[in-house]
């Protein structure tokens, strides 16, 4: 394994501190809006039922995106990285993964919110 491959570099780390991050939120959620951690969107900080929901969710979110960079880390060898093209795809793969677990909380965080907001009603 060529531990000097970009691709390799940046998928270890980048999946270690997924699964870190996600490991401390669940192990240590944050409290109600903090300014060191935290999912915190103006959905998740909404309320305090919103709160706890999107500390939770984005956690597990955040840990599945890690083990897919770890994936991605363990194929690196047989991506090759001299072509553009071949670059440029795991570049943008990267950064959607970086993006999964905001854009699954955001969705999953609307229908709870909606789910309840009806029953205030």
């Amino acid at each position: 394994m060529d531990f000097t491959n970009p691709f390799f570099i940046t998928s270890l780390l980048l999946g270690l501190i997924y699964i870190i991050a996600g490991w401390l939120m669940i192990k240590f959620p944050p409290k109600w809006p903090n300014y060191l951690y935290g999912y915190r969107t103006g959905r998740a900080m909404k309320n305090e039922l919103n709160w706890n929901f999107a500390q939770r969710f984005s956690a597990k979110e955040m840990m599945k995106a890690g083990m897919v960079f770890l994936l991605i880390a363990v194929a690196s060898p047989i991506i090759p990285s001299d072509d553009t093209t071949t670059v440029v795809t795991v570049v943008v793969l990267l950064f959607l993964l970086m993006m999964y677990p905001i854009i699954s909380t955001e969705k999953a965080l609307k229908k709870f919110d909606n789910k309840n907001s009806n029953k205030d009603e």
